[in-house]
């Protein structure tokens, strides 16, 4: 009674673990929280939520003025769930007249078999084709890096006759939480440049922002003794529950979950810029016991921890005088339950006498009876059970 137990997770194909139900309550026990064990046997039963699984379209499209009419056909559409990986398809071969110049998706290019993260929502695959014109040659912008989702589409891929001017692209917009780098050619930044007798192929670099979080367990420690722990480098879009620590631990509290420091809740995914969190915490409740230990009865003291506690007033006992608690009851409350027994003393005048059990025909073992010294006004306590052949005791 009283322990504290820290919940622990399960898992279950096709659902999301809530938290556990005490029966006949309908507190619901997250991980992590502290359960108090009441005085009585208790089964905790797991909670569920079924995980509905959503599938999103995957279509591939030619893009493009000059499409030639023999093109292959389209890889088929297809479905996939959030988070699984799209293989992409072959690469049409060549067409006289004409180049395939690639699978592009939100400003990547990507070669056969690459891999594509599939986001919550359908997508389209676009394929690009260019008319092979004498001294001519293409011109085509991708996405490189940390690619944010809002990144502006790409310049469209454009044809240029040898020796023409080429204006490099403005750079795209900016999106939080990511850096553009700019553009550049060969790994080198990009500049206005006449064409060569070759395709050019300009590359946007873009990098994602990393930030700290700090975790402050007010008033609380982590398993380092430590009062505070920092999270490094973490990418912006993150999870924050995948960030977190273990739970610290505060005397006579049971932590309470997460908030920023301007005590709002925490957000679902990283900022863009440090983050402080500080750990929230409920005082927790205990119970001093009293055992009179013959004496009159004494109420139990239920309090939050560390609150001052008002002594009772003295039990009393026949032929006893009271000389306190055993522990000493605290001047507060601790973070634990506990039982404090009465301690007596015999008044100096209190007589002593004789009590004589008789068996009445039965025995105590070779005995057909036996005596008891007890002072005036002391608890008989247990009797021995006689026995007798043929006989069953009555009492």
């Amino acid at each position: 009674e009283g322990t504290i137990v820290n919940l622990p997770k399960t898992t279950q194909d096709g659902y999301e673990f809530i938290g556990w139900k005490a029966e006949g309550d309908d507190t619901v026990y997250g991980v992590g929280d502290e359960f108090k064990m009441p005085a009585a046997d208790t089964t905790l039963v797991a909670q569920w939520k079924e995980i509905i699984i959503v599938s999103y379209d995957v279509t591939y499209e030619y893009i493009g003025d000059d499409i030639p009419a023999s093109a292959p056909e389209l890889p088929a559409d297809s479905t996939a769930t959030a988070g699984s990986d799209v293989i992409v398809a072959a690469i049409p071969s060549n067409i006289a007249g004409y180049n395939f110049q690639g699978w592009y998706y939100n400003g990547i290019k990507y070669a056969e078999n690459d891999v594509i993260e599939m986001p919550a929502a359908d997508i389209v695959i676009e394929g690009f084709w260019v008319k092979i014109e004498p001294n001519k040659y293409v011109v085509s912008y991708s996405y490189d890096g940390d690619v944010p989702a809002k990144a502006d589409k790409l310049p469209e891929i454009a044809i240029y006759a040898v020796g023409a001017d080429v204006e490099i692209a403005d750079a795209p917009s900016e999106v939080e939480g990511y850096t553009f780098e700019g553009w550049f050619i060969d790994n080198a930044p990009a500049a206005d440049f006449t064409m060569p007798e070759k395709n050019v192929e300009i590359v946007g670099k873009w990098t994602i922002h990393t930030n700290d979080i700090v975790f402050d367990a007010h008033g609380g420690t982590f398993d380092n003794d430590s009062e505070q722990l920092t999270k490094t480098d973490v990418e912006y879009g993150a999870k924050i529950e995948d960030q977190l620590p273990d739970i610290p631990e505060k005397k006579g509290h049971s932590f309470d979950g997460w908030q920023t420091k301007d005590g709002k809740d925490v957000p679902d995914t990283m900022p863009d810029g440090d983050l402080e969190l500080v750990a929230k915490w409920k005082v927790n409740s205990y119970t001093i016991t009293f055992d009179s230990n013959g004496g009159t009865a004494v109420d139990p003291i239920k309090a939050e921890y560390d609150t001052v506690v008002t002594k009772p007033a003295d039990p009393t006992r026949e032929g006893f005088i009271f000389k306190g608690w055993s522990p000493e009851v605290p001047g507060k409350m601790p973070a634990h339950d506990m039982t404090v027994v009465a301690q007596w003393e015999a008044k100096p005048d209190t007589k002593t006498y004789t009590l004589t059990v008789d068996a009445n025909g039965g025995t105590f073992g070779t005995n057909d009876k036996y005596t008891k010294e007890l002072k005036e006004g002391e608890d008989i306590g247990t009797l021995t059970v006689p026995t007798r052949e043929g006989y069953e005791f009555k009492g």
